[in-house]
């Protein structure tokens, strides 16, 4: 009789030990917080390939934006930005 009971009391032991680890994993996974460094980690290189459209020549390249004194906003390439410096844009 006493070894009936130790051992209904390990089985139940056990059972409480896998519900709580299934409980707590499945708590885990199903966390809505989104980690950051993880996606940016996955996106760094799809950031450096981004080209848009220069606004004076519209070739697809790397572009630098630049505010004129009247407020509007333009991006230019390298080779745009050398010609046009001279209408005194500030870099944004």
């Amino acid at each position: 009789m006493l070894w009936l009971s130790i051992i209904g009391i390990i089985a139940s032991c056990l059972v409480w030990v896998t519900y709580r680890r299934y409980h707590v994993s499945k708590v885990k996974n199903s966390s809505n917080v989104v980690y950051l460094d993880h996606y940016r980690k996955n996106n760094q290189n799809k950031k450096m390939q981004k080209v848009q459209k220069c606004e004076k020549c519209n070739k697809y390249k790397r572009l630098h934006f630049y505010a004129s004194p009247s407020g509007k906003v333009t991006g230019l390439c390298k080779e745009c930005e050398y010609n046009d410096k001279s209408n005194k844009m500030l870099r944004i």
